[in-house]
């Protein structure tokens, strides 16, 4: 243990005494070396990140190793400052050299989130504390490298929880999609009498009362779940049905970006497609520009391979992300829908209005409805 550590914060953690806290610590970089190197390079880091956490840990905390290579180490009777600057030194070790592994010496570097709690606290339970801390630790990494956060508003962890559950279970209730529906939202031409190009469809929860819950109120819930890919699934059977009762309707569908490897979800595409060949050339991927680039080889390897069956793609809130003229020639979106930042009052902006003659001859260029 590192002395000068011990004597600074004597004082503070006598003044936390009967205080619990718990620190979680995550390998910033560790996913993406896994991803160049493979799994194997990841025991290698987290068993000397791991030692190097235990030579400057206190001898009075508990230091284990959880899922995905995180370290939850228990703190009794530790003062907020104190966690910090325990945080802080271990931060420092961490980095302080390169680990040596197989595939040569990778520099890395940890983030931190912690939770509180006080005789009488909001967290009294292990489980909570873990919970609370490793929240803390996903709001750090967000935060960049290197980040620290406190769990400071527990009731609003607890609610997070809650809303979690309460998502899943009025999604999947009864391990199917049946409170799941569709809204649809006309898309009307600017020109040529308010013609409807298309309708885009919005998934909705159906409530208990009969009223639908919309997707902003329960889609951040469903990432994290890990429902995303059950819902396009659904959302692509519903889709396809409304096609089949209404021949002359065109819809689209917005897509998360795990459904582009996901193959059960092209099965169902292809084998709508098998029935009733007309009915993807009626239909509409739409394809977030963020999402375009996370991974530009897959997004145009599935354009690629969905689009020989007559499917469209639209590009979704574009200008709002980083995709290069380059890459939105080589994509060849069909429609390109436009940020909403860039709409607004373009009435009376000028550099909306320039934004949008520009983009709009961008799309023009690469024959792209707008």
């Amino acid at each position: 243990m590192d002395h000068k550590f011990e004597l600074s914060t004597a004082k503070a953690t006598q003044d936390a005494e009967g205080s619990f806290s718990i620190l979680a610590i995550g390998i910033d970089n560790l996913a993406a070396l896994e991803e160049l190197f493979g799994e194997g390079i990841g025991d290698d880091i987290a068993s000397e990140v791991e030692g190097r956490l235990r030579r400057f840990v206190p001898h009075i905390a508990e230091i284990r190793e959880t899922a995905y290579r995180r370290f939850l180490i228990g703190l009794p009777g530790f003062s907020e400052a104190a966690v910090e600057e325990l945080f802080n030194l271990l931060k420092s070790a961490v980095a302080s050299e390169a680990v040596s592994t197989g595939y040569g010496p990778m520099a890395i570097s940890v983030s931190a989130g912690c939770a509180m709690a006080s005789p009488g606290g909001l967290l009294p339970r292990s489980h909570e504390m873990n919970t609370a801390a490793l929240h803390a630790l996903h709001m750090a990494a967000a935060s960049g490298a290197g980040a620290y956060h406190v769990a400071r508003d527990d009731g609003a962890l607890l609610a997070w929880r809650q809303m979690l559950m309460e998502t899943s279970r009025a999604a999947f209730g009864h391990g199917t999609a049946e409170n799941l529906t569709l809204a649809y939202q006309p898309v009307v031409r600017a020109i040529g009498g308010n013609a409807i190009s298309f309708h885009e469809c919005l998934v909705r929860i159906r409530r208990p009362d009969g009223g639908l819950l919309p997707a902003a109120a329960f889609m951040p819930a469903i990432e994290q779940l890990g429902l995303a890919m059950l819902i396009d699934r659904q959302v692509l059977l519903m889709a396809m049905e409304t096609l089949v009762r209404h021949p002359t309707a065109r819809l689209s569908v917005n897509i998360f970006p795990q459904t582009m490897q996901d193959r059960q979800w092209i099965s169902l595409f292809e084998g709508a497609a098998a029935n009733d060949p007309t009915l993807p050339e009626r239909l509409i991927l739409e394809v977030t520009e963020t999402v375009a680039m996370l991974d530009p080889a897959r997004t145009q390897g599935f354009m690629d391979q969905i689009r020989r069956l007559g499917t469209g793609f639209a590009i979704d809130d574009f200008g709002s992300g980083h995709t290069s003229l380059a890459k939105l020639r080589d994509f060849r979106f069909d429609i390109l829908k436009i940020d909403g930042s860039f709409v607004r009052d373009v009435d009376s902006n000028p550099d909306n209005q320039f934004i949008m003659e520009t983009l709009s001859s961008i799309a023009e260029r690469f024959d792209m409805m707008t």
